[in-house]
């Protein structure tokens, strides 16, 4: 198992946003850690934390 972290800052959803959420969710489906660090302020903050 490997720890994963993205970082993504930007306060509004875009393809960015939306290619970081489905990343972190299909290496977390293959077992491995993952965190994302997002503005508070952002959509990508408001998405669910564990989607599995």
């Amino acid at each position: 198992m490997h720890t994963v972290c993205f970082f993504n800052t930007i306060k509004f959803w875009g393809g960015g946003e939306k290619l970081h959420l489905e990343h972190a969710i299909e290496f977390q489906k293959k077992g491995h850690q993952v965190f994302v660090v997002t503005d508070p302020k952002s959509p990508l903050w408001e998405k669910p934390s564990n989607p599995i």
